[in-house]
């Protein structure tokens, strides 16, 4: 008996997505998701590196004045710095701690 040409081939079946797998390729298609991602991923690798991103640090900072106007960052090498701002003529401040 001739063979058919028209015998389908077997059907290859897929495995199932999990719920996961599914929540991550449809999040994968929206840009905007996408972006709003990557934004919390930078500012959350920004809070933990906080103490290398701060300009001064914590034990500098100038308690009289939480409030007041924006000032200019500029760099120190690779060391972000506050320019056109001093500290207070009672301000103490020891590197030793």
């Amino acid at each position: 008996m001739p063979e058919s040409k028209l015998s389908p081939e077997p059907l290859l079946e897929k495995t199932p997505l999990s719920p996961g797998q599914i929540f991550w390729q449809r999040l994968r298609r929206q840009k905007a998701a996408m972006a709003g991602a990557w934004i919390l991923v930078f500012l959350y690798a920004v809070s933990l590196l906080a103490g290398f991103v701060a300009p001064y640090h914590y034990e500098r900072q100038d308690r009289d004045r939480f409030f007041h106007s924006l000032t200019a960052i500029g760099f120190n090498g690779l060391r972000p710095v506050v320019t056109g701002y001093t500290q207070g003529a009672g301000f103490k401040y020891s590197a030793t701690s």
